[in-house]
């Protein structure tokens, strides 16, 4: 980027020095730095505690700031300033006068110490602090120019702004975010157009950027870094804003090749990349004098928002990336992964923060591929990818081809890769749409079909309320592919799986039964009344009971409700229900009186043979269709001589014969479990009314059984609409 540093002489430094003297600026100095060259402290007046002090203050026209500049610069890089970094405060707009060439320049310097190709330059050894004070610098290109950046790095440089000005420009964003480069007071640094990398700031190799504060605006390069680009270089990003960049390749707002890169807080928002990575690119790449770096990332905070691209807002290839908070949300992009991409060998670990709210869209006239993958996060091609924090939320991914194949609002795997592992974090509310092909794969978290790529969850994961299509797909499975448990799940552990239709009734699970109990607290299937149960060690799925007649019941807050009206489905978001409710049973309800043993197994929607019942007395009554000694079978279809009754149990088991599930019968106004109502439960239903003590001592289905008129407590009315019931002047399926 710039020629190497030359030693300045005894002869080049009286001329700066005679040249400082002449036009009256002064170094200011703390008097502790007594090795300083420059001491005004004599003649000026000592800064206040809380006052911020500069070394050079630009001001004047272009003319007269270059020269202030290539001061600064001189002074950084003094021998007895080493290790010092010089302060610098814009106090006027600095703009770049139009050269004859056609391009613009900032100022010239032979030695390109403090100017190069017209830009500013920061060298190598020189450590400088530059307060943009509100003001602009503006490289004034109107047409793209070989390093047409604004300001060239290859020592130190550290860009802060006015606080006002960066809490005004949030704020801004915050109500309307395209909005928030009109911010006027934060400080700018724009006008830079390259025609190959680095439009607005350019850090090369062994180069340092930190940005504290200020606005990258409206810049833009052909190949890389709209806003900034580094290369082999550190770049430390604590706040600021970098938006309205754009570039035909990588990174709209930063693009970083072989570099540390750090962000602490600030705003990406509203770049472009016609490729990869609207709001920030960082790519890995060897350096000649260390081979084992390739490249780092690490996120802490800040903003990766409402950038547009191809392939993702946040482009992560070839290198280590770890993010630990922040936010990536509401970027678009027209290829896949519009949060996050990850491709290309690299490894990344999500511990915490928010991608949400991106959306990739597909159609005709477009893109030409049928297929795409990963909405909220694109990964794949050799890559590893850990979960074990943060949220992946309200992604989407949308096909308008026809046939076309969409897999993963979440995440999407869509080549060979190292390793995906999902130990923490909540993946919801993603979607996948398609031209109605029917075809596409995979809500919330989805492989393309044959992919080799080892899969291992535990922890904290949860996966749920994702949805192709309005259908709910969570998890997908394709035939072959199963989840390798690599840690115990936690009880907030909560995942919905999709199985493909080729899959099988086998296992899905390797490794479940070390240190996991009960499956159904973990895992819920998103293709109907199915269970997860222990097949020997492993999960499967099985059958569970599901009825449009009846309905499961729970006693809570003094009141029986039911599933239907309170959005739970058995099976899938029930577990920690059944835990709080009814003593830790699961109730069926909704059960009319007089109900035959053969009418009820019909309306459970499962396979008889498959089914045990048990009377209120522990007796039992149906086996598997099998006989029952001292049962005659003729009385199953006798509603009145063996009537299914409250506190009856049902069972229901697998082929080998392992018992899936355990409910308990409540049938409304059959307070003494024979099936029927009668006198006697009229006589009972008052006597609870009567007695608090017994009331309180009941088991929750006969509780549920003598809340008739539901009102938070059993009273002398329960009673009276079951002797209008018996005297046939009402029913009690109006009660339910």
């Amino acid at each position: 980027m710039a020629k190497c540093i030359k030693r300045a002489g005894i002869v080049f430094f009286v001329v700066v020095l005679s040249l400082l003297i002449t036009l009256g600026f002064v170094l200011a100095v703390s008097k502790k730095d007594n090795g300083s060259l420059y001491d005004n402290t004599a003649s000026s007046e000592i800064a206040l505690d809380n006052e911020e002090t500069y070394d050079f203050e630009l001001n004047g026209n272009t003319t007269q700031i270059a020269t202030q500049w290539k001061a600064a610069i001189t002074a950084a890089l003094l021998p007895e300033n080493s290790g010092k970094t010089i302060k610098v405060n814009l106090l006027s707009n600095w703009i770049a006068a139009k050269t004859a060439e056609g391009s613009t320049s900032f100022g010239v310097d032979d030695e390109e110490l403090a100017f190069s190709n017209g830009a500013i330059f920061v060298p190598e050894n020189a450590d400088i602090e530059l307060h943009l004070n509100g003001k602009v610098i503006n490289r004034n290109l109107v047409t793209a120019v070989a390093n047409g950046y604004v300001i060239g790095v290859s020592g130190k440089l550290t860009i802060t702004g006015n606080a006002e000005g960066l809490a005004d420009a949030k704020k801004t964003f915050k109500e309307v975010p395209s909005l928030i480069g009109k911010t006027n007071n934060i400080g700018k640094i724009t006008g830079g157009k390259n025609t190959t990398t680095g439009g607005g700031v350019y850090v090369g190799i062994g180069g340092e950027l930190n940005v504290k504060g200020g606005m990258i605006l409206e810049n833009s390069a052909n190949t890389g870094g709209g806003g900034i680009y580094g290369v082999f270089a550190k770049v430390n990003f604590y706040d600021g804003i970098v938006t309205d960049n754009k570039t035909n390749i990588f990174g709209g707002g930063i693009d970083c090749l072989g570099c540390e890169l750090n962000i602490y807080d600030g705003i990406f928002a509203n770049n472009y990349a016609a490729e990869h990575g609207g709001g920030v690119s960082s790519e890995g790449k060897r350096q000649t004098d260390d081979s084992t770096f390739v490249g780092s990332f690490n996120m802490y905070g800040g903003s990766i928002s409402y950038n547009r691209q191809l392939y993702g807002g946040l482009a992560i290839y070839g290198i280590v990336a770890e993010i630990f908070g922040g936010e990536i949300t509401y970027n678009q992009g027209w290829g896949a992964g519009s949060g996050i991409t990850i491709w290309n060998g690299a490894s990344v670990q999500f511990h915490d923060g928010l991608v949400s709210n991106n959306v990739s869209e597909y159609y005709a006239g477009n893109v030409s591929s049928v297929e795409y993958c990963g909405g909220g996060i694109l990964f794949g091609n050799s890559s590893k990818l850990v979960m074990d924090g943060g949220e992946i939320s309200n992604n989407a991914i949308k096909g308008f081809l026809e046939g076309q194949m969409v897999i993963g609002g979440g995440i999407g795997v869509y080549s060979n890769s190292v390793g995906l592992s999902l130990l923490g974090g909540v993946i919801k509310n993603n979607r996948v749409e398609d031209a109605g092909s029917k075809v596409s794969l995979a809500g919330g978290v989805g492989f393309k079909p044959g992919v080799n790529c080892p899969f291992t969850m535990g922890g904290n994961i949860q996966i749920y309320d994702n949805k192709i299509n309005d259908l709910p797909s969570d998890l997908r499975l394709d035939a072959g592919r199963k989840i390798t448990i690599t840690t115990p799940f936690t009880q907030t552990a909560h995942i919905g799986i999709k199985l493909a239709e080729n899959y099988g009734t086998g296992t899905f699970t390797t490794g479940y039964g070390a240190g996991n109990t009960n499956p159904s607290e973990f895992f819920f299937s998103n293709d109907g009344a199915r269970l997860a149960t222990l097949n020997g060690s492993e999960v499967s799925f099985e059958n569970t009971v599901e009825s449009e007649i009846y309905d499961y019941i729970y006693f809570e807050n003094g009141k029986r409700n039911n599933y239907k009206d309170n959005n739970l489905t058995h099976a899938v978001n029930d577990y920690a229900k059944s835990k709080q409710v009814n003593g830790g049973k699961l109730i069926l309800g909704n059960i009319l009186p007089n109900t035959s043993v053969n009418t009820f197994i019909q309306n459970i929607n499962f396979d008889r043979t498959k089914v045990k019942l048990y009377d209120s007395n522990n007796k039992l009554i149906y086996d598997k269709g099998n006989s029952v000694t001292g049962v005659d079978s003729s009385l199953y279809d006798k509603k009145l001589e063996l009537a299914v009754g409250t506190g009856w149990r049902l069972e229901t088991y697998t082929a080998s014969g392992a018992k899936i599930e355990e409910f308990r019968l409540s049938v409304l106004g059959d307070s003494n479990g024979d099936g029927r109502i009668s006198a006697s439960d009229v006589t009972y239903i008052r006597e609870i009314a009567n007695d608090t003590a017994l009331y309180n001592s009941l088991n929750a289905e006969i509780k549920l059984a003598s809340l008739i008129i539901n009102k938070g407590k059993v009273t002398s009315a329960d009673s009276e609409i079951v002797l209008n019931v018996i005297a046939q002047k009402l029913t009690i399926d109006l009660f339910y």
